[in-house]
């Protein structure tokens, strides 16, 4: 490790009505016994600035590690006005680092960085400086400033640094079959030389792992998927459980009752786009692309619990109207830029949510207009965003920015959970190719037994007989 002191080259004023006097003196560290003197002789209390710059970035070492750097001015003042010190870019002051001001006795003063990083500092180049404001208290008052010098002291390497650990941000997970997981590693420390890792996983046949970390679940079973730098050889590992997916069917229809669950997805017929309510902290709803066939769609039960709504008839306002509720007592409405989203309740949200009206079979948000019409009979462009059944799906009308469906045929289609037996499905893998079924039996003392969906999970485990069924 090694330390340099930057020192600033030029001396400037901001106003005419500042003198200085002896500038060279101020152009070194704060070491110095000599000072540049700077006097205000304007008639005025308004803020005067000197401005220390021309600090040679490139005295650090090209391709050095900056560990810590820091910022510092030496003086004080003999009349005048004591006001707070700042660093600048040109003549505007950088938000965050900050220094005590001068005292009428010499003192060394060192700037807190803020959230100043040494790569920001480098990048403003010679408009980086440091602001005095050397102000008058009153008009007829001269105000006397000294300078001794300003540095910025940097401590840097030009040797590799070591890594000295690693660690996943999941130390264990459940993936359902034929799905994806992202593992991110964090090397130490954050300035590491060589931050390269490796992947592999103990199990291929149940879960494979690529380059980026990112793990594909094969078939069931148990997986350990270990990440290790390439320098020291440091490893964490995440536990991965494979589980049998387990499909569950939504219908189509253009009805909502309440406590039933539902899907929402935009798009037409063929692939469509499910909206999930798990977006984040930005709450817009994200998607998940899905195929419907005949009417139906069949999502994963994973798929199916983060697109899932129930209905909630409203108790207070027009009659009717229902509101979409998410697993997390979240409800679905739309904000102004028509984005559907999910947040808790608000009385603002009273004019976003959803509204179904039975009668003509209208399913509206953003259903009050500025003057407190509902929506569908508004003909302005405020708040006019709604739903119409047409051939059993609800198609979109009166759009002023379709941003919530595809552009070409624009449509909205609403799934309800099929609630009527047989409709949730397994993959199993026989013969070396995933099949798929909706009944399973275990041998069991020598009967077969039907085994209940909520078991499908648990079931294999590499050493019982089975018998699948369509």
């Amino acid at each position: 490790m090694a330390t340099i002191k930057l020192t600033p080259s030029t001396l400037a004023n901001s106003n005419s009505q500042l003198t200085v006097t002896n500038s060279s003196n101020a152009l070194t560290d704060c070491s110095s016994t000599n000072y540049a003197t700077i006097t205000n002789t304007n008639n005025s209390t308004s803020n005067r600035y000197i401005y220390l710059r021309g600090f040679n970035f490139n005295d650090v070492p090209s391709g050095a590690t900056v560990n810590s750097f820091k910022i510092r001015i030496k003086g004080y003042y003999t009349s005048g006005y004591s006001q707070a010190m700042s660093v600048c870019n040109g003549t505007t002051a950088i938000s965050g680092p900050s220094a005590t001001s001068f005292t009428t006795s010499v003192q060394t003063r060192e700037f807190s960085n803020g959230s100043l990083t040494w790569d920001t500092m480098k990048g403003y180049g010679s408009d980086f400086g440091i602001r005095v404001n050397c102000r008058r208290s009153s008009r007829n008052q001269q105000a006397t400033y000294y300078i001794y010098g300003a540095e910025i002291e940097v401590d840097y390497s030009t040797g590799p640094i070591s890594v000295t650990g690693v660690s996943l941000d999941q130390s264990s997970a459940n993936v359902d079959l034929g799905d994806t997981l992202q593992l991110t590693e964090t090397v130490t420390p954050a300035n590491a030389t060589d931050k390269s890792v490796t992947w592999s996983s103990s199990n291929t046949s149940v879960a494979t792992v690529n380059s980026s970390g990112l793990v594909t679940a094969v078939s069931v079973g148990n997986a350990t998927i270990t990440v290790t730098t390439t320098d020291g050889g440091f490893t964490d590992t995440c536990a991965v459980t494979v589980s049998p997916v387990t499909y569950v069917d939504y219908v189509q229809t253009d009805t909502l009752v309440e406590g039933k669950e539902y899907i929402i997805a935009d798009g037409n017929s063929g692939s469509v786009h499910v909206l999930t309510n798990q977006s984040g902290g930005s709450a817009i709803l994200q998607g998940i692309t899905a195929t419907a066939s005949s009417g139906r769609i069949s999502l994963s039960s994973g798929n199916a619990a983060k697109a899932k709504f129930t209905v909630e008839l409203e108790t207070t306002g027009d009659t009717g109207t229902t509101l979409l509720k998410d697993a997390n007592n979240k409800y679905l409405y739309t904000d102004s830029s028509n984005h559907l989203r999910v947040d808790t309740w608000t009385s603002s949200m009273a004019s976003k949510h959803w509204h179904y009206k039975g009668e003509s079979k209208h399913l509206l948000w953003f259903f009050k207009d500025t003057a407190g019409n509902d929506g569908y009979t508004d003909t302005s462009s405020t708040y006019k965003y709604y739903l119409e059944v047409s051939g059993g799906n609800f198609t979109d009308n009166h759009v002023t920015s379709p941003s919530l469906a595809d552009t070409t045929t624009p449509a909205m289609y609403i799934f309800q959970k099929d609630e009527g037996g047989g409709s949730e499905k397994m993959y199993v893998k026989e013969n070396g190719s995933w099949q798929e079924y909706s009944k399973v039996y275990k041998k069991i003392n020598g009967s077969w037994v039907e085994q209940p969906s909520s078991a499908w999970s648990t079931l294999f485990d590499g050493g019982t007989n089975y018998r699948k069924m369509n």
